[in-house]
């Protein structure tokens, strides 16, 4: 994969890389996930993994292609901070920017340790942060796990907060098509916020063969510079309703995530587990921020 990354300075501690994927390495990626998937759809009429790969694709298209840019974006990045020896803190976040034809284009942001100068540190106080894992925080994690294995069943009703909708659209600004603003099939669940708000909102109420006209006002330190400080018309056409099937807390699922005995006490010791170190990571970041 070619991968082009220049460094930049935002401030004193953050960096940036501007990221250039080539969108043919994106879809190579996502065709493999898909097929993959494929084996594993099962489907009314057709046999455990024998679900056409253009229905999945028409399924699952969309969220597959995110994952797999994802990862391909936080992989690539941690390569070129290897190769070059860069001075990284951590990762703060991947922002879009204008891609062209063949690349999608994003501004990595990181943070880079500081230089110190050690004076007399005898007399210096600092409050070591303190916290502790609750039944709240667990009950929160069962229930991402739980959302993230989500189905999706096609409705016939209004769109509402939580639905996943397969819509197209067609952005312009005063009159004209802008770059990247169409798409013929795209994938969204309301509320998850992957589109601006003023975006989403709207479809709330809508079904399946709507068709609706929104301008969403996009703000100045917008990523996306093309519309940022804009506004922009959008014409949107819903395909299609599906509505969220959150599995239930049972053996089934504990064992789907790895817990080979399908027990819920297993499932909540590792789960407490992994979240005990999470918490650790999460204390040195805030101590080493304290000192520095």
């Amino acid at each position: 994969m070619v991968l082009h990354m220049e460094n930049g300075s935002v401030n004193t501690l953050e960096r940036t890389l501007d990221v250039k994927i080539p969108i043919v390495y994106l879809f190579r990626e996502a065709d493999k996930r898909l097929k993959d998937l494929s084996k594993t759809i099962k489907r009314p009429g057709f046999r455990p993994g024998k679900v056409p790969l253009a229905q999945v694709a028409k399924e699952y298209g969309a969220e597959v292609r995110q994952e797999a840019l994802s990862e391909l974006l936080t992989y690539y990045f941690e390569q070129e901070v290897k190769k070059n020896n860069l001075s990284v803190a951590g990762l703060i976040r991947f922002d879009t920017v204008d891609s062209d034809d063949t690349h999608y284009c994003f501004k990595a942001v990181y943070e880079t340790y500081p230089v110190v100068e050690f004076n007399n540190l005898s007399q210096l106080e600092l409050e070591k942060p303190v916290a502790v894992l609750t039944e709240e925080d667990l009950d929160r994690t069962f229930l991402l796990m739980r959302k993230q294995a989500s189905t999706f069943t096609p409705v016939h009703r209004a769109a509402r907060e939580d639905d996943r909708l397969s819509i197209r659209f067609h952005g312009r600004i005063n009159g004209e098509s802008i770059s990247q603003g169409e798409f013929e099939q795209a994938q969204l669940i309301i509320g998850e916020g992957r589109f601006h708000r003023d975006f989403e909102t709207p479809l709330i109420g809508h079904s399946t063969g709507d068709v609706l006209n929104i301008t969403v006002h996009f703000p100045d330190d917008y990523a996306a510079k093309k519309v940022a400080g804009k506004s922009v018309d959008f014409e949107i056409s819903i395909l299609g309703v599906e509505e969220r099937e959150i599995p239930e807390l049972d053996e089934a699922f504990i064992r789907s995530v790895g817990i080979k005995d399908g027990t819920l006490a297993s499932f909540r010791t590792e789960v407490e587990k992994n979240l005990a170190r999470e918490l650790h990571f999460r204390h040195r970041s805030i101590w080493k921020d304290r000192v520095f």
